[in-house]
């Protein structure tokens, strides 16, 4: 278990870049790194990684959150743990609580309903796996 954990924690990078306050308002980017030789998460289409986002006032208190994990082991404001027809977007900002960045491969069946059984997945309902370096997404016409 500690050498899957370790590899894990070398399989990418966060970073903040570019964070600025106006008002009350707080914004920053970031940025997810895959440091590994394949798209990340890999593997079965039911592997995903997620950021889970806190921002805290100078005394610890909690002011923002997202992806945080809840008591039954959902991802809190992930549509798919909550309504398995529901696919969670990507988003390329986070505005609300209820939004969080998952990362995953969801495969669909003939009627667009998402499946993790290969056998019924007949195309990728979402496919934001973070590409390894030097690699593209295709641009689909």
């Amino acid at each position: 278990m500690n050498r899957t954990i370790a590899n894990l924690r070398e399989s990418a990078a966060l970073s903040i870049d570019s964070a600025s306050e106006s008002g009350s308002v707080v914004s920053f980017e970031v940025i997810a790194q895959n440091l590994s030789g394949h798209k990340l998460p890999t593997g079965y289409p039911s592997r995903r990684a997620w950021l889970h986002v806190t921002v805290r006032d100078r005394n610890g208190a909690l002011l923002f959150e997202s992806g945080a994990i809840g008591p039954a082991g959902q991802i809190i404001g992930n549509d798919n743990d909550f309504d398995g027809v529901q696919v969670e977007p990507h988003y390329t900002e986070i505005t609300s609580a209820d939004q969080v960045q998952i990362y995953e491969s969801v495969m669909g069946d003939a009627t667009g309903r998402p499946r993790t059984g290969l056998l019924n997945a007949v195309r990728f309902r979402k496919d934001n796996r973070l590409l390894p370096r030097g690699f593209e997404r295709r641009r689909r016409p």
